[in-house]
C-alpha cells in the first residue's frame, strides 16, 4: 500500500523500537515513502501507526477494508495458495518436532494453517480478533477458534508444543511484549514459530514502496533474518531453524513471480519466449511462466533462500 492509497484513519507516533524499547532512530528511505531505523538494534520500524480497531474489523480477510488486509482470500485461487503455503510451513515445523502434537495459532484468520496441522494428526486450536474469519475457520474446518486474544482466550499456559503467530509481528508495536506473552503458551522445551516479511528480501530491494511488506499504519516493524533472531534471543526464545521463501506458487504469473524477485520494471516488454497465456486474469490472459522459464524461477528461489533474500522469513525457536 503506497502512501496515496493510505484511507483517512487517526494515527498516533511510533516513538520507540517495537524489538527493543529504544528511542534512537535515524529516518531512512523506502522509495516515496519514509521509515525509521534503530540506532541501537538496527530494526526498521513505521513512524507511526493505526489503533488495532481502526485496522481489524470484518472484511479485513475479505478485500473489504479499503487499502488495510491482504485481499479477497475467499476466492477460491486464494485459498488454493492459503493451502499451498499452509503445506510449507508444516513441514518446516514438523521438520523440527519431528511429530505431531498440540498447536495454537494467534492470529489465526480463516484457519488454514490449523485445516493442514490437523490433516497431519495434530491438536489444534487458534484465537483471532476479527469475527468473519472466526467463523469461517470453524465452518470451512471444524476447528476450536475463538475470538479474543490469546490471553483471554481460556487456553491454558504451558500446554502447546507449538505457538504459531504467522503475519502478526509485524503488526505488533510492541513486539518483545508479544513474544514474551505468547511464549508463555507454549511447553518447556517447546517452540513459537513465528512467519514475517522478509525486509532483506530482494522482493524489498526491487520493489521499494511498492513491496507487499510496506503498508503504512498497519505493519509497523520490519524484520530481516538478523534482526528477528536478535529479537527472539532478546526475550528469551532460541532460534533453531531460520530459513526464507518466496512461496513460488504453481499458479503465479510471470509478473507475480518477477515481482516476488524485485523486478518491477519492463514487464510489459517481457518475451513471448518465456511464458505461456493461460486463461484470464481480470478479463486479460494470464501470462504464465513455460517449462524452461519455471525452472530458472525455481533456481532462483534456491538462491534467495541460500542467501536468506526470500519474500518472508520463517522462524521457529525454543522457549527455556
Amino acid at each position: 500500500m503506497t502512501s496515496e492509497a493510505r484511507p483517512s484513519i487517526p494515527a498516533k507516533p511510533q516513538l520507540a523500537c517495537p524489538a527493543c524499547g529504544s528511542t534512537k532512530a535515524r529516518s531512512i528511505a523506502i522509495g516515496a515513502g519514509l521509515l525509521k531505523e534503530c540506532v541501537d538494534c538496527g530494526l526498521p520500524y513505521a513512524p507511526e501507526y493505526a489503533e488495532a480497531e481502526e485496522i481489524y474489523t470484518d472484511g479485513y480477510f475479505s478485500g473489504e477494508t479499503g487499502a488495510f488486509g491482504p485481499g479477497d482470500t475467499r476466492h477460491p485461487e486464494f485459498r488454493e495458495f492459503l493451502d499451498f503455503v499452509a503445506h510449507h510451513r508444516m513441514d518446516m515445523i514438523e521438520r523440527v518436532t519431528g511429530r505431531p502434537g498440540r498447536m495454537v495459532d494467534v492470529g489465526c484468520g480463516t484457519g488454514e494453517t490449523l485445516a493442514e496441522a490437523k490433516r497431519r494428526g495434530w491438536e489444534v486450536a487458534g484465537v483471532d480478533l476479527i469475527g468473519d474469519a472466526v467463523k469461517m475457520a470453524i465452518d470451512d474446518y471444524g476447528i476450536d477458534v475463538r475470538q479474543s486474544l490469546l490471553e483471554d482466550s481460556g487456553l491454558p499456559e504451558r500446554s502447546f508444543d507449538v505457538v504459531s503467530a504467522t503475519h502478526v509481528l509485524e503488526h505488533m508495536h510492541e513486539g518483545g511484549a508479544f513474544l514474551t506473552s505468547i511464549a508463555r503458551w507454549a511447553k518447556p522445551g517447546g517452540y513459537v514459530f513465528i512467519e514475517v516479511p522478509n525486509w532483506h528480501s530482494i522482493d524489498r530491494r526491487g520493489n521499494k514502496d511498492k513491496w507487499f511488506g510496506y503498508r503504512p499504519l498497519e505493519h509497523l516493524a520490519h524484520y530481516s533474518p538478523k534482526t528477528l533472531s536478535a529479537t527472539m534471543r532478546r526475550y528469551g526464545l532460541e532460534p533453531v531453524d531460520v530459513r526464507t521463501t518466496c512461496y513460488q506458487f504453481h499458479r503465479q504469473t510471470m509478473s507475480q513471480a518477477l515481482h516476488d524477485l524485485g523486478v518491477t520494471r519492463g514487464l510489459g516488454q517481457l518475451n513471448r519466449d518465456v511464458f505461456t497465456v493461460e486463461g484470464a486474469q481480470h478479463g486479460d490472459p494470464c501470462r504464465m511462466p513455460n517449462a524452461f522459464m519455471t525452472k530458472v524461477l525455481r533456481s532462483a528461489q534456491v538462491a534467495t533462500n541460500v542467501t536468506k533474500t526470500g519474500v518472508v522469513v520463517l522462524m521457529m525457536a525454543r522457549v527455556a
